[in-house]
C-alpha cells in the first residue's frame, strides 16, 4: 500500500524564489498529494469489486458444481437396475 505523504515542505534550492512562489508551489504539492490518494482510493475500491466479483463468480460455480454431482448421483441411483 503506498504511504500517505508527510505534511513537510519541499525544500527549495534555487535563490530568489519568494514567499508567494513558495506557497503556491507548496499549494501545488499538496494538491497532487490528495489527487493520488483520491486515485490510490478509487484503485482499493475497484479491487474490491473484482475481488467479490471473482468470489461470486466461484461460489456460483461450486453451487453448479454441486448441482450437477447432485443430479448425476440421483440419475445413477434412479438408473441403477439397468446395471444389474
Amino acid at each position: 500500500m503506498i504511504k500517505k505523504p508527510d505534511n513537510r515542505l519541499p525544500k527549495f534550492k534555487h535563490v530568489g524564489a519568494n514567499a508567494n512562489q513558495i506557497e503556491r508551489i507548496t499549494q501545488d504539492y499538496q494538491k497532487i498529494g490528495e489527487i493520488l490518494e483520491e486515485q490510490q482510493i478509487s484503485l482499493n475500491e475497484i479491487e474490491n469489486v473484482v475481488r467479490k466479483s471473482r468470489q461470486n463468480e466461484n461460489e456460483k460455480l461450486d453451487l453448479l458444481k454441486k448441482r450437477i454431482e447432485y443430479n448425476v448421483k440421483k440419475e445413477v441411483t434412479t438408473h441403477s437396475h439397468l446395471f444389474f
